[in-house]
């Protein structure tokens, strides 16, 4: 297409002017109602996004704070388990009742000439059983005295019939312990 202008300088300036200020115009007000449009469409929207925002945090913060008081509640859950163990274990400490020291014992006061074979304790461990075999019967009366010194022993048994042999006298002593 052929473009023929035909009018004076000044005019033309005048012309290309206001076909630059119409474009401007034109363009400047689209974009303006555009804008307006977006602008009170999309400022509801904004409102509702920040608000949501705010929530999700104060859920998050929320949550946070049960996850605290959850592990919190499930560590005091395994203190008390803890703690219900040690307390068993502080019981069976002190109703601990112990055979094995009893029967080293029983070992250790056997003179010479007594050899014990068999230490039997009984299920509540308040009676038990020693069996053996003395050379002599001043051997056997002496590890008689010797327990019943012990104070894990409150008495001994001693049938007469184990008295009336002088030499190699098997025996069995009938105990009432202090455990």
């Amino acid at each position: 297409m052929l473009t023929l202008n035909l009018l004076p300088e000044a005019q033309k300036k005048n012309l290309n002017y206001e076909i630059n200020r119409r474009v401007v115009q034109f363009f400047g007000l689209w974009t303006l109602i555009i804008a307006a449009v977006f602008g009170v469409g999309l400022l509801p929207a904004y409102f509702f996004v920040s608000l949501q925002e705010g929530e999700v945090e104060r859920s998050l913060k929320a949550e946070e704070a049960v996850g605290k008081a959850h592990r919190i509640s499930e560590v005091e859950e395994i203190i008390r388990a803890v703690n219900q163990r040690l307390n068993l274990v502080v019981l069976r400490k002190e109703k601990k009742r112990e055979p094995s020291l009893f029967v080293s014992e029983i070992f250790s006061r056997s003179p010479e000439g007594v050899n014990v074979a068999l230490v039997t304790m009984g299920d509540s461990l308040k009676k038990a059983t020693v069996s053996g075999e003395a050379r002599t019967r001043s051997s056997l009366l002496q590890f008689v005295s010797s327990i019943r010194g012990s104070p894990r022993i409150k008495s001994v048994s001693l049938p007469i019939a184990y008295l009336t042999k002088e030499e190699n006298i098997v025996f069995s002593l009938e105990i009432e312990t202090a455990l």
